[in-house]
């Protein structure tokens, strides 16, 4: 099989290659991926880019805008103004973008999924508004760097190792660090094995072995960073463990005191009972009536928490226990690290070079159902074979035709 593209090694398409090699084939040598991206991702997703715009500084230029003749009236970023003004009325659009009517999502989750974000920005500009001790330098700054072969110190042709840092930081002390943001389900506390996994984790080495690269070929100059200053060779891991909280039905008991005092988790509400209609905020909501009894004649109201309620609440429960879902920590790579990834990434290349040739991708059968079940199970299950040209119903191509 002869390669048409660009090589591309991004911390996700190793992180592929190592689960299984017919996964890396599949997405990134023809290009196949789900077309509904799912809920882990969708949440991740939105996480980084409202933190990206919660970090904005008013009054700066739009960077979907900027530089185009005319400023788009529909961009969520600056509501075509050409500059982020509020960024909270940012996020509001964002969401808005990301959860539309035409996004094929259940009402319910969208609704649920989208308060899962808003509140947990909310939670985390609260928990850390006091705790910002580093300048940032540069965010969202996109690289690509040819691969070295390490035995010549010269690039591989069409190879490229591809990748996007969050923040570069300068933190108290002087230091310079890459600053990454993620989320996840797992445990943050500190006997955690997500820790000790970040010890051997791909994407940080990347982003230290990538900075350095930049570094070294004088490309930080600009921010006053020179190659012989002292390499850099920390990130700054900041996580949030996403909630495992859902919108609940509220009791007889919490429903009437709600309804009753318009208060729900230190959250004011405008509620009333209209005509057998319960309106929160002037919005229709859904409830039901329990048997009647002496007390209530009619029979108490119960009802799930409106997604404005549910957020209330997550509110509460970040900010009552941050350490739960927050967590910062220093992970550094020594200079016998860095030239070991090295190594590494040219040793991936050879594999994924050796595979292409022969057209011989192996599966881990190991892997199709750990955390979660690989995206082309069904697939590799009933031996179908893949055409990039017409992809199995819920897939689609990314690559366009004369790249495949």
């Amino acid at each position: 099989m002869k390669r048409v593209r660009d090589l591309i090694l991004s911390a996700s398409a190793i992180s592929a290659l190592k689960t299984c090699p017919v996964l890396f084939f599949f997405r990134y040598i023809l290009g196949i991926r789900k077309e509904d991206e799912g809920e882990a991702r969708r949440i991740g997703n939105g996480w980084h880019e409202g933190l990206d715009i919660t970090s904005t500084v008013p009054e700066t230029p739009c960077k979907f805008c900027a530089g185009e003749k005319k400023n788009d009236p529909d961009c969520y970023l600056c509501g075509g103004e050409g500059f982020v003004t509020d960024p909270w009325e940012s996020i509001a659009r964002m969401l808005n973008h990301r959860y539309s009517p035409k996004v094929p999502i259940e009402a319910a989750k969208k609704a649920k999924e989208r308060a899962v974000i808003q509140y947990a920005l909310m939670a985390y500009e609260f928990v850390y508004e006091d705790a910002q001790d580093y300048e940032v330098v540069f965010k969202e700054v996109p690289f690509r760097i040819p691969l070295i072969d390490p035995r010549t110190r010269r690039a591989v042709p069409g190879v490229f190792i591809d990748g996007m840092l969050d923040k570069l930081i300068r933190q108290s002390d002087g230091t310079l660090a890459v600053m990454e943001h993620k989320s996840t389900s797992s445990d943050l506390s500190p006997k955690s094995d997500y820790w000790n996994h970040l010890k051997l984790d791909t994407q940080i080495s990347l982003y230290v072995y990538a900075i350095q690269r930049l570094q070294d070929d004088g490309i930080l100059t600009a921010h006053k960073i020179m190659p012989d200053d002292p390499p850099i060779t920390d990130v700054l891991y900041d996580v949030w463990r996403k909630p495992q909280i859902k919108p609940k039905k509220l009791s007889a008991a919490d429903a009437a005191a709600f309804i009753k005092s318009g208060e729900y988790h230190g959250a004011e509400f405008e509620v009333s009972v209209e005509d057998d209609r319960l309106l929160i905020d002037g919005n229709g909501v859904s409830f039901e009536r329990n048997k009647p009894t002496k007390k209530e004649p009619d029979g108490a109201i119960v009802f799930t928490e409106t997604p404005e309620m549910f957020g209330a609440r997550l509110f509460d429960a970040i900010t009552d226990d941050p350490e739960h879902y927050f967590c910062r920590k220093t992970l550094s790579r020594t200079p016998e690290e860095i030239e070991k990834f090295e190594w590494e990434l040219f040793s991936i290349y050879q594999t994924i070079s050796s595979m292409t040739e022969y057209e011989s991708w192996y599966h881990n059968e190991h892997a199709c159902e750990d955390y979660g079940k690989c995206d082309f199970c069904s697939v590799c299950y009933d031996t179908q074979c893949i055409d990039p040209d017409c992809p199995p119903d819920g897939f689609k191509c990314i690559f366009s035709k004369e790249d495949k």
